[in-house]
């Protein structure tokens, strides 16, 4: 909101800086973005809530200075550590992650790893002084392919296992199809089905059938699998899909949006198997 001394709240977008552009933005809440010179961010990094006073406006566009970091977006950081002059600097894997942060206590064990940096002091641009913090993990040798995978997974905070409670649901799900089940639904098991997957997977969500019709046509069948049929909304496995929002597919690694047993058992729909879809 709008204030008479036009201070505005907002989240800092580094976007123009990481392209080397002097300028960043302060997304508002009413579309009007404030545009803000990169000796004027104070120590904002990418989604950082601030607050900036807005100094001078154009149609269509306001102009500001960044006054005061109201809240960090994170103080942990993946990236790797080089030296520059007798420095330890982490740089981060986010290009958007605009500066590099020194390393407190670095060595040169530390050179060319893939670390994560807990930032304790913020910097001051004013004073030409990066923000610092300790390396709280390392997790390899930059550049290896499980490393790197590694590294995006702590980047986004990706969940790599399922809460208890979860399991515990997915295990005591009856996977034998019953009468009951079978009610109110039509039956395609005479139909040739076939599912357009590479050969290591696992989790075949949908599949298709052609049919010709008497009459010459071709008639398609999409099947899906009817995943709705064993996760009620009340339920902790929906809770987690939906904090999860997504499976997420890495070269040789999925982290699933569901347990295994329902992605790639109850519900997959594999050859020679029953299944409701």
């Amino acid at each position: 909101s709008v204030t008479d001394n036009q201070f505005i709240v907002g989240t800092f977008d580094a976007t123009p800086l990481a392209k080397n552009l002097s300028f960043a933005f302060v997304i508002t809440e009413d579309d009007n973005d404030v545009m803000v010179a990169g000796e004027d961010i104070l120590n904002a990094y990418h989604q950082d809530t601030v607050e900036v006073e807005v100094t001078r406006s154009t149609v269509g566009k306001r102009y500001g200075i960044i006054r005061k970091i109201i809240e960090r977006k994170k103080s942990k950081f993946v990236g790797t550590v080089n030296e520059y002059h007798n420095k330890y600097l982490f740089t981060c894997d986010s290009f958007k992650i605009h500066t590099p942060f020194e390393v407190i206590e670095g060595n040169s064990s530390l050179l060319g790893k893939k670390v994560i940096i807990e930032i304790d002091n913020w910097g001051s641009r004013v004073m030409n002084q990066y923000p610092s913090g300790k390396i709280v993990e390392v997790l390899g040798e930059s550049g290896l392919p499980e490393v790197e995978l590694m590294a995006v997974i702590r980047d986004f905070d990706l969940p790599l296992e399922f809460p208890e409670e979860v399991i515990k649901e997915a295990v005591a799900i009856d996977e034998k199809i019953s009468e009951a089940d079978l009610a109110g639904r039509s039956d395609f098991r005479n139909l040739f089905t076939i599912t357009i997957d590479p050969i290591s997977a696992k989790d075949f969500d949908d599949a298709i059938s052609l049919e010709e019709t008497k009459e010459g046509h071709l008639r398609l069948y999409v099947h899906i699998a009817d995943v709705a049929h064993y996760i009620k909304f009340n339920s902790q496995i929906f809770a987690e899909a939906m904090n999860r929002g997504n499976s997420y597919y890495f070269p040789k690694k999925v982290i699933p949006m569901l347990p295994e047993i329902l992605s790639n058992k109850i519900c997959s729909l594999r050859p020679m198997e029953e299944k409701l879809t």
